[in-house]
């Protein structure tokens, strides 16, 4: 790493913070006398600023900035300076072109995922309690598809009531029952509230999830 001195940070030695106007300084629970008499507030005074070539420093300079770097030498120290006892280098988290990137590598966080059952192609279906399982079990699998669970007696007179009320919505009973169908073969969860447009757009949206 080369030594380069913009940008560089520079600084005014009579800065002053802003100062926040606070109503209830005296106490929340004072009367509101007492909240007309806070502090005004002053705005931030000589704040530091960036530069990024000599004539931008020589401009702030000439205000009285102090440059806040800039020493080749104390670079050159940083530089070869011996590492602390104890320090451990850590690569990730850091900052890509503004965004934080994480270790690509690192183990992926708890889930509520597991665990859950199984289909291996052609063995019986089980339970896995991790990934790492899965992978492994699913290893040489066509498609890693979760067992479909049976449909619920609640479920099932959701159903009911939903063909029922087919015609009362105006869909079409035909294509009410066919999505009814459709959703029970691949383990919905439905509503007998559910018209026929959003009944549709959960099978078509599962299909696809499948097919994904």
């Amino acid at each position: 790493m080369d030594f380069e001195r913009y940008p560089m940070w520079m600084k005014h030695p009579h800065h002053r913070p802003a100062v926040v106007s606070d109503d209830y300084e005296a106490g929340a629970n004072r009367g509101a006398q007492f909240k007309h008499h806070a502090k005004p507030g002053v705005p931030e005074q000589f704040p530091a600023v960036m530069v990024n070539s000599p004539d931008q420093e020589g401009y702030y300079a000439a205000k009285g900035y102090v440059a806040q770097g800039g020493d080749p030498k104390a670079f050159e120290r940083a530089q070869i300076a011996p590492i602390p006892q104890g320090y451990r280098h850590q690569e990730y988290p850091r900052i890509v072109n503004g965004l934080v990137q994480q270790d690509p590598n690192a183990p992926e966080p708890e889930t509520n995922e597991y665990p859950k059952w199984v289909r291996p192609d052609g063995q019986e279906p089980r339970i896995v309690k991790s990934r790492a399982e899965e992978n492994e079990v699913m290893r040489g699998s066509a498609k890693h598809e979760p067992v479909k669970r049976e449909t619920s007696a609640v479920e099932a007179d959701c159903l009911a009531a939903i063909m029922a009320a087919a015609g009362e919505t105006g869909a079409t009973p035909d294509a009410r029952a066919e999505l009814c169908k459709r959703a029970v073969a691949m383990g919905l969860t439905i509503d007998k509230r559910w018209g026929e447009k959003k009944l549709r757009q959960a099978v078509e949206d599962a299909e696809q999830k499948e097919a994904a």
